[in-house]
């Protein structure tokens, strides 16, 4: 457990010092401060993370004995434990292989599939950071040390693909919509799951769309029109959502009938308690900030994505695997939760931030030592390279 603790520490003190500096060691820092987790996970036993015996290590040996790239990617064998390799997604064969070229280790894999996470992630945080002066890249990074870091240990190919998802987002900030569908896309090549990130695209285009006559309105009829879209989102979503076989029957449609298969196999729909007490602090946060931002274009973005992570929330009980379709919302709680502490007095921040701190080692603590959620703890060094 300190091993964890020690780690996230010492990169999160990097990256604080690496926000408030400028220059070459910037660049230094924050390269360092991901190199620490990242050893971390890359030099960790195969038996730290269910799914990496459970398919990391096949798809390595596999990838290990294969010459022919081609070959490889397309084949249609059966691993050991793993099932049949043609379900896995390219994008991740593909950087498995590639590693394979260069040391047949699984410690290379795991590593530099924790460097493109950690990497992403921070990368998109400093986007965020750029228009936005009190906006902390460090709150952002604990966010993510505390409640993402063990579970990408685990579900390894959807972090990839979240973390691609979420540094998209970060392009809507400039309007750069090929860039945001670009990443999108690329993330469906390491989790087919991430094609539900796309979701954040529409809700964006929708409540910011803006047709000339709606150029002239006012200050308080724009935000009356974005709130209204807002509400038809969610009502829309709450439909499909609480109507299951309308949900199976429109991922169907887009051609994800293993998806419906495989996480919506029943009509039972309930929240769990836990799950609405981990969202409740940043849900009581949003609310408190609400009257502050005013100026934040991604304000009402932000409401339809909460509310959306709140209703996938409700999925949990449906599979054993329906849950983690709610992970593409909760994972923007790495960008809301400090661009909204950002809008707020600073003595107010201080304590909010005081506040989120506490809530997270004790989120950290009970989910992945206490339960031993994504069996990552104890930690146990399996070597490295």
């Amino acid at each position: 457990m300190l091993i964890y603790i020690f780690t996230f520490l010492i990169s999160l003190l990097l990256i604080y010092i690496a926000e408030n500096i400028n220059g070459k060691s910037k660049i230094i820092l924050n390269i360092i401060a991901i190199l620490i987790p990242s050893i971390l996970a890359g030099g960790r036993a195969d038996f730290i993370g269910t799914d990496v015996r459970g398919y990391v290590e096949p798809i390595q040996l596999f990838a290990n004995s294969s010459n022919n790239y081609f070959d490889f990617v397309n084949s249609k064998i059966i691993l050991y434990s793993a099932g049949d390799f043609s379900r896995f997604e390219k994008g991740y064969t593909t950087l498995i292989y590639l590693c394979s070229r260069i040391d047949k280790s699984i410690s290379l894999n795991l590593f530099i599939t924790e460097f493109t996470i950690i990497g992403l992630t921070l990368l998109g945080l400093y986007r965020f950071k750029k228009n936005r002066k009190q906006f902390s890249v460090t709150l952002g990074m604990l966010i993510f040390y505390a409640i993402f870091y063990n579970l990408s240990l685990n579900m390894i190919r959807q972090s990839i693909a979240m973390a691609f998802v979420l540094l998209a987002f970060s392009y809507l900030l400039d309007n750069k919509l090929k860039k945001y569908l670009f990443l999108n896309v690329l993330a469906i090549f390491f989790h087919q799951t991430a094609i539900f990130g796309l979701v954040s695209f529409f809700i964006y285009i929708i409540i910011n769309y803006q047709k000339k006559p709606y150029k002239n309105l006012s200050v308080t009829e724009k935000k009356k029109s974005r709130l209204v879209k807002s509400l038809v989102i969610i009502f829309i979503a709450a439909v499909v959502i609480l109507s299951r076989s309308l949900l199976i029957r429109l991922v169907n449609i887009i051609g994800l009938s293993n998806i419906a298969g495989g996480y919506l196999i029943n009509n039972t729909y309930g929240f769990s308690l836990s799950g609405i007490l981990t969202r409740l602090p940043f849900i009581l946060l949003f609310i408190y900030c609400w009257s502050h931002m005013e100026e934040n274009k991604f304000k009402y973005v932000y409401l339809t994505i909460i509310s959306l992570d709140v209703l996938l929330l409700g999925l949990a009980q449906t599979s054993a695997y329906s849950s983690r379709l709610g992970w593409y919302t909760y994972v923007y709680y790495i960008y809301s939760v400090p661009d909204e502490i950002g809008y707020l007095r600073k003595d107010d921040r201080i304590v909010l931030k005081i506040a989120l701190i506490l809530f997270l080692i004790v989120y950290w603590y009970y989910f992945y030592v206490k339960l031993n959620y994504n069996e990552t703890v104890p930690y146990v060094w399996g070597g490295l390279f």
